[in-house]
């Protein structure tokens, strides 16, 4: 990226996020009963089958795989589906909105699987809801990760493992289970598990109640059997000014490209 231009996206990213490093400020918020409301899945316009996913990452984009929409020409973004159940509820449905343009890795080859990564623009707003929020984007341009992808192996979602409780307590929880009152048991978040390309993987923020995305379900290694995951923070520079939307008159020579 060049000077002139990283120096403009800080400017505007301090003016609409005060001191955040993030590309939206209000992102993140998970709960019990929407474990990711900033899923998403993607779809071509003739067909019902979803074909891959992605992350809302503000109101007008969402982050995904370039081999997500590689070859595809319509596409429509499935938002507020977690999983099957929110179909069934009138207030927290999901909603469907079409994409207006898709932004790929301009070096993005579907041979190697190198700048697997890539944005949809959609074609109006979205309204966050309970189920619809946006993940949080570091866009700490100083954290510059080893290499642009990362292998880890498939791990299946497991709850943390409960304190043995002592004597008296276990008298108590007996003793009150007589007359039907029981122990509430503390809400526990379990993100769903990978099921397509786009997929984001995502951790807590300094161990705060926010989470951030970290890594883009790019393909499976057929050696070594690992998921292979695209460094999101290795484009940072890339998804930030399309994200925001920043229009820059600069010298034909650059680095930043798409």
């Amino acid at each position: 990226m060049s000077a002139t231009l990283r120096l403009a996206v800080f400017a505007l990213l301090l003016f609409y996020q005060g001191s955040a490093l993030f590309l939206e400020q209000n992102c993140g918020k998970s709960s019990v009963f929407s474990p990711a409301p900033w899923l998403v899945k993607i779809r071509p316009e003739l067909s019902s089958n979803i074909t891959c996913t992605g992350t809302l990452i503000n109101e007008r984009f969402v982050l995904t795989a370039a081999s997500c929409i590689d070859y595809q020409t319509e596409l429509i973004v499935r938002l507020g589906e977690i999983d099957g159940t929110l179909q069934n509820s009138s207030k927290l449905q999901y909603e469907e909105i079409y994409v207006a343009r898709a932004l790929i890795h301009r070096s993005y080859s579907s041979e190697s699987h190198q700048y697997n990564i890539a944005l949809l623009r959609l074609k109006t707003s979205v309204v966050y809801k309970k189920n619809i929020q946006p993940i949080c984007i570091d866009v700490n341009v100083g954290k510059v990760p080893k290499a642009p992808t990362f292998e880890i192996e498939k791990k299946k979602n497991e709850e943390p493992k409960k304190n043995k409780a002592g004597i008296m307590k276990r008298f108590l929880n007996w003793f009150l289970s007589l007359f039907g009152v029981r122990e509430p048991r503390p809400d526990v978040i379990l993100p769903p598990q990978p099921i397509a390309v786009g997929w984001p993987l995502t951790k807590q923020i300094n161990e705060s109640a926010l989470f951030h995305q970290y890594g883009i379900l790019s393909h499976r290694n057929s050696e070594s059997k690992k998921d292979v995951y695209t460094d999101v923070m290795a484009y940072v520079n890339w998804i930030t000014p399309l994200a925001l939307d920043v229009h820059i008159t600069m010298a034909p020579n650059t680095d930043f490209d798409f």
